[in-house]
């Protein structure tokens, strides 16, 4: 057996470059088109578990005042 790798079937190695030239084109078309806006990051998903834990600490501290 060879260590070469194979094509995939569904794509030749001419395909690929000319797919790639066209993304590249687009790409620079729509960038003198519009102004570009930072990633922003994902919101960060609620975690019942972390606000328990910020809860009770809260509760353990006023705890010793309010007695």
């Amino acid at each position: 057996m060879s260590d070469d790798p194979k094509p995939l079937p569904s794509a030749t190695p001419d395909e690929t470059a000319e797919d790639e030239g066209e993304e590249e084109s687009e790409e620079e078309g729509e960038a003198e088109n519009e102004p570009a806006t930072p990633a922003r990051p994902p919101m960060p998903t609620f975690k019942f578990a972390t606000f328990l834990y910020v809860f009770l600490g809260l509760l353990g501290l006023w705890m010793p005042i309010a007695a």
